[in-house]
């Protein structure tokens, strides 16, 4: 609350990517569609977890996909497409995060992909990559495209 602009979008992205399946508050019209966890909207997903090697650390990978041929009322329920997180196996820290997300509210629509890769720095657990591929668009129709990737490095406290 009382933020606005810049500010507020990045307390949009920070919820969306270290509190997975929270609310993400000042998004209009979507409900409690990101609540993936909770009864009424797991079911709308399948999920898996794996362990693989990724750049020499054991990880565990835990992945969330919409379930294949939801129709209607049920697909109108579903805005995250998918949603990939590695876990470090020893510490369960969040070593990646990759989402693909994508609604129709009518008045508005978007298509993302997003994408955070951790870092250890200065004692700290922090992005290192985050990359960001997304459509949005007005029922007005205007449209905005938005591609970039930034890459955090120096990091102190």
């Amino acid at each position: 609350k009382g933020k606005s602009g810049i500010e507020k979008r990045k307390e949009q992205l920070k919820t969306l990517f270290f509190n997975p399946g929270a609310d993400v508050p000042g998004i209009p019209l979507m409900g409690g569609r990101m609540r993936i966890f909770e009864e009424g909207h797991a079911g709308l997903y399948d999920f898996d977890i794996d362990i693989v090697d990724r750049q020499g650390v054991p990880c565990y990978v835990f992945t969330v996909r919409a379930k294949a041929g939801l129709s209607g009322l049920k697909k109108d329920k579903v805005v995250i497409d998918e949603m990939v997180t590695w876990f470090d196996h020893r510490s369960m820290e969040v070593l990646e995060r990759r989402y693909s997300m994508s609604y129709d509210a009518g008045v508005y629509r978007f298509d993302v992909d997003m994408q955070v890769t951790m870092q250890r720095a200065a004692g700290l657990l922090v992005p290192a990559v985050i990359r960001y591929d997304g459509l949005w668009s007005l029922a007005t129709g205007r449209r905005e495209r938005g591609v970039f990737t930034a890459t955090i490095f120096d990091v102190s406290r």
